[in-house]
């Protein structure tokens, strides 16, 4: 009988422990940056939250999810944190249908695509999901190196089924 017991309590607590880490709404940050800055370009960086088309802030609320954009400029390159932030007071599931959860379109002053996260990188049709603790929030970072000077706008969309959002915002390389 005893024998019959043991992998009947190893798959309760495996379920156990799956459950657990799925209610805590572990979202891994997203950081796919290759290199590190130097001292010099960190020491030459501002931050800007100026918007393009929403409200100030480069905040976009919707009825599931709020998105916000802010930028570092280091140097030649800059730094994005899109954040995602459950606006319900329950739980909420997001699905994708990709293992990339966003998308970015970078563009120029005279409104070129210098830039596309989606046509560099081929993602897996893997679907993908995240968990969010009410009023709770995800940070996704991206940075972009090797830019001329100039004024760029970029704009970052969340590809949720649930809530497509999207928010951009305007900035300059010095």
């Amino acid at each position: 009988m005893k024998n019959l017991m043991m992998p009947g309590l190893f798959l309760v607590m495996l379920l156990f422990i799956t459950s657990c880490s799925q209610q805590e709404g572990l979202a891994p940050k997203s950081n796919n940056s290759n290199q590190s800055m130097s001292s010099q370009e960190e020491s030459a960086s501002t931050t800007n939250t100026q918007p393009i088309e929403n409200q100030p802030g480069s905040v976009t609320k919707g009825k599931l999810v709020e998105s916000s954009l802010t930028n570092t400029v280091k140097g030649e390159g800059a730094e994005f944190q899109f954040k995602i932030k459950n606006s319900l007071d329950h739980p909420l599931t997001l699905h994708f249908k990709t293992i990339q959860p966003y998308d970015y379109i970078l563009k120029s002053s005279n409104g070129t695509v210098v830039k596309q996260l989606s046509k560099e990188q081929q993602n897996p049709k893997l679907p993908r999901e995240e968990f969010l603790k009410p009023k709770g929030d995800l940070i996704y970072t991206e940075t972009i190196k090797n830019l001329p000077k100039g004024t760029y706008s970029i704009t970052f969309i969340l590809l949720a089924k649930e809530e497509p959002a999207k928010v951009s915002l305007k900035f300059t390389i010095h």
